[in-house]
C-alpha cells in the first residue's frame, strides 16, 4: 500500500503597467508530486517469506511565461495581445526490492531499477489583435503556434517487431506535434 505521498507547489506571477494601457505580465508555476508504494508478492507456504518492494512514481510540472497587453491604439480601437509560455513535465518511476537480492526480480517477473522518464516539452505562442469596427462589432485575428516534444517508452510496444505475439502492432509514436493555427472572427 501507499507508505508516503508528498505534493507541493510555487506559483509567481507579476504584471507591469508601463502605460495607461498597456502591461507586461510574468509567470512561473513549479509544482513536484511523490508516491512511495510498498508492495508484495505472495509465494507458496514452502517458499520463504514474501518479496516486499518499494515504487516510487515521481512527476516535475514547470511553466513560465509572458504575457503583453496593448489597448487605445488607432484612436482607441485597436487592442494586441502577445502571451509566450514555455511548460515542461517529467514523470519517473523505480522499483527497488526490500528484502531480497536483485537476482529475484528475473524470477518472479518484477522490474526492478528506474524506468526511463517520460518527458514532455510545450511552446506556445499567442498572438491577438482585436479592432472595434463599430459601437457593436468588432474583428478579431489570432494566431497560435504550439509544439509539443514528447517521449514515452510506453508507446514502444506498439512498434512492428516488439509487440507480444497476442497484440496487434499499430506502430503508433509518442504525440509529438507542431501546429500554427489563424483565425479570424467578428464579434
Amino acid at each position: 500500500g501507499v507508505q508516503s505521498s508528498h505534493m507541493w507547489s510555487a506559483n509567481l506571477d507579476s504584471t507591469w503597467g508601463y502605460a495607461e494601457n498597456g502591461s507586461v505580465s510574468a509567470y512561473v508555476s513549479v509544482q513536484r508530486r511523490q508516491r512511495d508504494l510498498l508492495s508484495g508478492l505472495e509465494q507458496s507456504p514452502l517458499a520463504p517469506p514474501p518479496s516486499l518492494w518499494n515504487n516510487r512514481l515521481a512527476d516535475d510540472n514547470n511553466t513560465v511565461g509572458l504575457t503583453a497587453r496593448r489597448k487605445g491604439l488607432l484612436r482607441s480601437r485597436l487592442e494586441l495581445l502577445g502571451d509566450l509560455s514555455f511548460s515542461s513535465g517529467k514523470s519517473s518511476y523505480s522499483t527497488s526490492l526490500v528484502n531480497y537480492t536483485d537476482v529475484l526480480c528475473t524470477n518472479y517477473s518484477i522490474t526492478c531499477g528506474n524506468l526511463p522518464a517520460i518527458k514532455n516539452d510545450t511552446l506556445r505562442l499567442r498572438l491577438a489583435a482585436g479592432y472595434q469596427l463599430n459601437q457593436a462589432g468588432v474583428v478579431s485575428l489570432h494566431y497560435t503556434y504550439q509544439k509539443l516534444n514528447s517521449n514515452d517508452y510506453f508507446y514502444s510496444g506498439y512498434q512492428l517487431g516488439y509487440t507480444d505475439v497476442t497484440v496487434l502492432p499499430t506502430n503508433q509514436m509518442a504525440p509529438s506535434y507542431s501546429v500554427n493555427v489563424v483565425g479570424i472572427s467578428y464579434i
